[in-house]
C-alpha cells in the first residue's frame, strides 16, 4: 500500500538503533523513523487486489497512535523493520 497518491513520500535509508545500539545494515524509513506496521489481507471477497492476497505496510511515525486505543498497531498488524538486502 506504500506509494498511493498524496500520502506517498520518498523513502530513505537509515541506521536503526535499539536501546542506543546501532544495528548492522541500512533500513528503509522516513524522517528518521524505521518502524513499520505490516498486515496480511487474505483473499476473502472484501480485501482483495486482483483476487490475490496482499500485504499492507504503514510507516509508524509519531502520529501513528490510533484514537480509540492509543496503540500504533491495528488489529492483526505486526511491527517490523525493512532492512536493505546486502547492506
Amino acid at each position: 500500500m506504500w506509494g498511493l497518491g498524496q500520502y506517498s513520500t520518498p523513502l530513505q535509508p537509515y541506521y536503526h538503533f535499539v536501546n542506543g545500539t546501532q544495528q548492522s545494515g541500512l533500513f528503509l524509513g522516513q524522517n528518521n523513523v524505521t518502524t513499520w506496521g505490516v498486515k496480511l489481507y487474505p483473499v476473502d471477497g472484501d480485501n482483495t487486489w486482483d483476487n490475490e492476497p496482499y500485504w499492507q505496510l504503514r510507516l509508524l511515525g509519531p502520529d501513528s497512535a490510533l484514537p480509540w486505543n492509543g496503540s500504533a498497531l491495528y488489529p492483526d498488524e505486526y511491527r517490523t523493520f525493512l532492512q536493505v538486502y546486502g547492506s
